[in-house]
């Protein structure tokens, strides 16, 4: 028996050859923006005992990365267009990423070796998703998004073809509205039968 697509199953796929070329730009941008990766905090004790405040890295702001942080992004509404990784194992962990960006029409596309191309260059544990937040005025991080979301589509659901089949159908067998045209009515006076005037006021 044939099992029941998962939700994970209606991320949009992409060529070979332009997933290659999606790497190729990412790997190009983060190693030449090492700022994007994550600072090391100090250990708690040294960070308390200096008093030193370790601040956030204002250009990390323009991505998400990892599942969770992809996810609330989505949520809010704030991501252009966002990538997930194909060996993100097991399916479940992603596939809710695909009714988020179905309902919220954020593009997004499944790609090979994500996690693995991203993983040296980030120093994170491990690169599940990436998303692009909408918002950013750097040249060179706004020609790189939008040469990616050039090659991707928006998630179509299931449910999306239904409630579209639905609301033609219903069209289709609502009576037609009938529109009344005013007319004006003129009444000839000379013409008026007057037999029957009371003759009382004669």
């Amino acid at each position: 028996n044939q099992s029941a697509p998962t939700l994970y199953s209606f991320f949009p796929t992409i060529e070979k050859k332009t997933a290659a070329k999606v790497l190729n730009n990412l790997t190009k941008f983060f190693s030449s923006h090492p700022e994007v990766k994550k600072a090391k905090s100090a250990g708690r004790k040294k960070g308390l005992s200096s008093g030193v405040t370790v601040q956030s890295n204002e250009y990390r702001k323009n991505f998400a990365f990892g599942i969770n942080e992809v996810t609330k992004a989505l949520e809010k509404g704030k991501l252009s267009f966002f990538l997930v990784c194909q060996s993100a194992k097991p399916a479940v962990l992603t596939q809710h990423l695909a009714l988020l960006a179905g309902t919220t029409g954020t593009p997004s596309a499944t790609i090979p070796n994500l996690s693995a191309t991203l993983l040296p260059l980030l120093q994170l544990k491990s690169v599940l998703a990436i998303g692009f937040h909408k918002t950013h005025q750097d040249s060179d991080l706004t020609e790189t998004s939008d040469g990616i979301k050039a090659h991707l589509s928006t998630v179509t659901l299931p449910w999306d073809s239904l409630r579209s089949e639905k609301s033609n159908l219903k069209r289709k067998h609502e009576p037609e509205a009938t529109n009344f045209i005013p007319t004006k009515i003129c009444v000839n006076k000379s013409t008026v039968n007057t037999s029957n005037v009371d003759k009382t006021k004669n």
